[in-house]
């Protein structure tokens, strides 16, 4: 079985999320296209859905199941 491998990462995932949405946002605003401009802001959409579930996975609220 091969080993998984790991890329080391400069910056958290909350700050590489948002640097994606903050560039597909700037993408959107200026593409000429809507069909394009309504699949980069469905993108965005999904990003800030993942941003808030991570942050509520790693909450210390949060609590592993009995």
């Amino acid at each position: 079985m091969s080993q998984r491998i790991r890329a080391e990462h400069d910056k958290t995932f909350q700050e590489r999320l948002s640097e994606e949405v903050r560039r597909l946002e700037r993408e959107a605003a200026t593409t000429p296209s809507d069909a394009y401009r309504d699949l980069l802001l469905r993108r965005v959409s999904q990003l800030e859905a993942a941003s808030r579930l991570e942050k509520w996975l790693s909450s210390p609220g949060l609590r592993p199941p009995t």
